[in-house]
Protein backbone atom coordinates (compact mmCIF):
# COMPACT_ATOMS: atom_id res chain seq x y z
CA UNK A 1 0.00 0.00 0.00
CA UNK A 2 3.02 2.29 1.32
CA UNK A 3 4.41 1.88 -2.34
CA UNK A 4 0.93 1.99 -4.24
CA UNK A 5 0.81 6.17 -2.82
CA UNK A 6 4.21 6.68 -3.25
CA UNK A 7 3.54 5.91 -6.79
CA UNK A 8 -0.06 8.34 -6.54
CA UNK A 9 1.90 11.09 -5.08
CA UNK A 10 5.08 10.77 -7.95
CA UNK A 11 2.23 10.83 -10.77
CA UNK A 12 0.96 13.91 -9.03
CA UNK A 13 3.64 15.64 -8.96
CA UNK A 14 4.58 15.38 -12.39
CA UNK A 15 1.06 16.51 -13.07
CA UNK A 16 1.25 19.11 -11.11
CA UNK A 17 4.62 20.61 -12.69
CA UNK A 18 2.91 19.60 -16.25
CA UNK A 19 0.03 21.83 -15.67
CA UNK A 20 1.94 24.61 -14.36
CA UNK A 21 2.98 25.26 -18.25
CA UNK A 22 -0.40 24.72 -19.62
CA UNK A 23 -1.30 28.69 -19.15
CA UNK A 24 -4.13 30.51 -21.09
CA UNK A 25 -1.46 31.70 -23.71
CA UNK A 26 -0.32 28.00 -23.76
CA UNK A 27 -3.92 27.04 -24.66
CA UNK A 28 -4.10 29.75 -27.58
CA UNK A 29 -4.10 28.58 -30.81
CA UNK A 30 -3.85 24.90 -29.60
CA UNK A 31 -0.93 24.24 -30.75
CA UNK A 32 1.40 23.67 -28.13
CA UNK A 33 -1.54 21.77 -26.33
CA UNK A 34 -2.16 19.51 -29.39
CA UNK A 35 1.47 17.90 -29.01
CA UNK A 36 1.37 17.73 -25.55
CA UNK A 37 4.40 20.59 -25.10
CA UNK A 38 3.42 20.93 -21.66
CA UNK A 39 5.47 17.60 -21.36
CA UNK A 40 8.38 18.75 -22.77
CA UNK A 41 8.83 21.65 -20.63
CA UNK A 42 8.58 19.85 -17.71
CA UNK A 43 11.49 18.25 -18.59
CA UNK A 44 13.21 21.28 -19.80
CA UNK A 45 12.77 21.14 -23.52
CA UNK A 46 11.64 24.62 -24.17
CA UNK A 47 14.12 25.49 -27.58
CA UNK A 48 16.74 27.16 -25.31
CA UNK A 49 20.01 27.17 -27.34
CA UNK A 50 18.45 25.98 -30.65
CA UNK A 51 18.07 27.84 -33.61
CA UNK A 52 14.73 27.03 -36.10
CA UNK A 53 14.84 27.98 -39.82
CA UNK A 54 11.53 29.03 -41.12
CA UNK A 55 11.67 29.33 -45.28
CA UNK A 56 8.74 30.85 -46.01
CA UNK A 57 7.53 34.88 -46.84
CA UNK A 58 9.70 36.62 -44.34
CA UNK A 59 8.76 37.58 -41.16
CA UNK A 60 7.06 39.91 -39.20
CA UNK A 61 9.67 42.12 -37.94
CA UNK A 62 7.47 44.58 -35.40
CA UNK A 63 6.10 42.04 -33.67
CA UNK A 64 6.94 41.53 -30.06
CA UNK A 65 6.80 37.91 -30.21
CA UNK A 66 9.99 38.06 -31.99
CA UNK A 67 11.59 41.03 -30.42
CA UNK A 68 15.68 39.48 -29.88
CA UNK A 69 14.93 36.82 -31.38
CA UNK A 70 15.68 36.57 -34.81
CA UNK A 71 19.72 35.66 -34.90
CA UNK A 72 19.75 35.78 -38.53
CA UNK A 73 17.95 36.44 -41.85
CA UNK A 74 18.67 36.42 -45.61
CA UNK A 75 16.15 37.47 -48.75
CA UNK A 76 15.89 35.60 -52.02
CA UNK A 77 13.40 37.62 -53.53
CA UNK A 78 14.36 41.30 -53.66
CA UNK A 79 11.91 42.41 -51.65
CA UNK A 80 13.63 42.88 -48.22
CA UNK A 81 12.60 40.51 -45.34
CA UNK A 82 9.23 42.05 -44.07
CA UNK A 83 6.33 39.48 -44.69
CA UNK A 84 3.73 41.05 -46.72
CA UNK A 85 1.99 38.08 -47.10
CA UNK A 86 1.62 36.68 -43.13
CA UNK A 87 2.09 32.83 -43.94
CA UNK A 88 6.06 33.23 -42.99
CA UNK A 89 4.89 34.91 -39.41
CA UNK A 90 2.02 32.37 -38.92
CA UNK A 91 4.16 29.63 -39.57
CA UNK A 92 7.17 30.99 -36.76
CA UNK A 93 4.71 31.78 -34.63
CA UNK A 94 3.84 28.11 -34.24
CA UNK A 95 7.25 26.86 -33.78
CA UNK A 96 8.60 30.24 -31.52
CA UNK A 97 6.39 33.19 -30.65
CA UNK A 98 7.30 34.18 -27.33
CA UNK A 99 5.48 33.08 -23.52
CA UNK A 100 5.48 36.60 -22.75
CA UNK A 101 1.77 36.36 -21.53
CA UNK A 102 -0.17 38.15 -24.15
CA UNK A 103 -1.45 36.16 -27.12
CA UNK A 104 -0.32 32.38 -28.03
CA UNK A 105 3.77 30.83 -27.41
CA UNK A 106 4.96 29.01 -30.19
CA UNK A 107 6.29 25.63 -29.48
CA UNK A 108 9.59 26.23 -29.05
CA UNK A 109 9.21 29.72 -27.24
CA UNK A 110 13.04 30.03 -26.00
CA UNK A 111 14.35 29.21 -29.29
CA UNK A 112 16.11 31.61 -31.70
CA UNK A 113 14.45 32.05 -35.21
CA UNK A 114 16.38 31.87 -38.64
CA UNK A 115 14.47 33.49 -41.47
CA UNK A 116 14.40 32.93 -45.04
CA UNK A 117 12.37 34.61 -47.74
CA UNK A 118 11.89 32.52 -50.55
CA UNK A 119 8.97 33.89 -51.97
CA UNK A 120 6.66 37.04 -51.42
CA UNK A 121 2.94 35.91 -52.50
CA UNK A 122 1.16 32.35 -52.34
CA UNK A 123 3.47 30.42 -54.83
CA UNK A 124 6.87 28.85 -53.43
CA UNK A 125 10.07 28.51 -54.83
CA UNK A 126 12.09 25.51 -53.88
CA UNK A 127 14.83 25.98 -55.65
CA UNK A 128 15.60 29.04 -53.54
CA UNK A 129 14.58 26.57 -50.47
CA UNK A 130 17.55 25.00 -51.15
CA UNK A 131 19.84 27.61 -51.10
CA UNK A 132 18.36 28.66 -47.80
CA UNK A 133 18.98 25.13 -46.28
CA UNK A 134 22.29 25.41 -47.36
CA UNK A 135 22.59 29.12 -45.82
CA UNK A 136 20.95 27.70 -42.69
CA UNK A 137 23.56 25.30 -42.18
CA UNK A 138 26.61 28.17 -41.82
CA UNK A 139 23.85 29.57 -39.21
CA UNK A 140 23.24 26.74 -36.72
CA UNK A 141 20.15 25.37 -37.92
CA UNK A 142 18.84 23.02 -35.96
CA UNK A 143 15.78 22.40 -37.58
CA UNK A 144 14.43 23.57 -41.04
CA UNK A 145 10.36 24.25 -41.64
CA UNK A 146 9.19 24.55 -45.25
CA UNK A 147 5.36 25.03 -44.91
CA UNK A 148 5.01 24.52 -48.36
CA UNK A 149 4.07 21.72 -51.39
CA UNK A 150 4.07 20.83 -54.82
CA UNK A 151 0.75 21.49 -56.54
CA UNK A 152 0.55 18.42 -58.52
CA UNK A 153 -0.19 18.87 -62.74
CA UNK A 154 -3.34 17.15 -63.92
CA UNK A 155 -1.34 14.59 -66.12
CA UNK A 156 1.66 13.58 -63.11
CA UNK A 157 -1.70 12.79 -61.10
CA UNK A 158 -2.95 10.85 -64.41
CA UNK A 159 -0.07 8.78 -64.32
CA UNK A 160 0.35 8.04 -60.59
CA UNK A 161 -0.15 4.65 -60.16
CA UNK A 162 0.00 2.49 -56.57
CA UNK A 163 2.23 -0.90 -56.58
CA UNK A 164 1.91 -1.72 -53.07
CA UNK A 165 0.15 -0.80 -49.71
CA UNK A 166 2.19 2.85 -49.22
CA UNK A 167 4.54 2.78 -52.84
CA UNK A 168 3.75 4.85 -55.65
CA UNK A 169 5.13 4.93 -59.33
CA UNK A 170 4.64 7.71 -61.61
CA UNK A 171 4.86 7.22 -65.24
CA UNK A 172 4.32 10.82 -66.33
CA UNK A 173 6.27 11.68 -69.47
CA UNK A 174 7.85 14.65 -68.52
CA UNK A 175 8.20 14.10 -64.56
CA UNK A 176 8.18 10.02 -64.47
CA UNK A 177 11.01 7.53 -63.29
CA UNK A 178 13.62 9.00 -62.52
CA UNK A 179 13.31 12.58 -63.02
CA UNK A 180 11.46 13.96 -60.44
CA UNK A 181 8.42 16.35 -60.13
CA UNK A 182 9.87 19.95 -61.24
CA UNK A 183 12.64 18.32 -61.41
CA UNK A 184 14.03 18.69 -58.04
CA UNK A 185 15.92 15.32 -57.50
CA UNK A 186 16.10 13.96 -53.97
CA UNK A 187 19.80 14.14 -54.48
CA UNK A 188 19.49 17.99 -54.93
CA UNK A 189 18.29 18.08 -51.00
CA UNK A 190 21.06 15.82 -49.66
CA UNK A 191 23.43 18.07 -51.44
CA UNK A 192 22.29 20.93 -49.51
CA UNK A 193 22.32 19.15 -46.65
CA UNK A 194 25.80 17.79 -46.83
CA UNK A 195 27.74 18.07 -43.54
CA UNK A 196 24.69 19.73 -41.77
CA UNK A 197 22.50 17.89 -39.21
CA UNK A 198 19.49 19.76 -40.02
CA UNK A 199 16.12 18.22 -39.73
CA UNK A 200 13.60 19.30 -42.64
CA UNK A 201 10.11 19.59 -42.10
CA UNK A 202 7.65 19.34 -44.95
CA UNK A 203 4.23 19.75 -45.46
CA UNK A 204 2.16 17.12 -46.44
CA UNK A 205 -0.23 18.92 -48.34
CA UNK A 206 -3.57 19.33 -48.40
CA UNK A 207 -4.71 17.32 -51.11
CA UNK A 208 -6.05 14.47 -49.40
CA UNK A 209 -3.84 12.09 -51.34
CA UNK A 210 -2.10 9.18 -50.07
CA UNK A 211 1.14 9.87 -51.68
Amino acid sequence: MRVFFAILLACNTVWAQTTKFETAEYQAGRFASTVNASSAYNRGYTGLGSRILIIDTGINTASPEFANRIAASIDYTGTGIRDTVGHGSNVASIAAAARDGTGMQGIGYDSTLLIAKVTNNTSYSFQNALKAIQWGGTQGAIVANISANEILSASYVKYTTQIAPGVFRNTDPVYGGANYYNLIRPTDWAAALRGNNIVVVVAAGNSGRAY
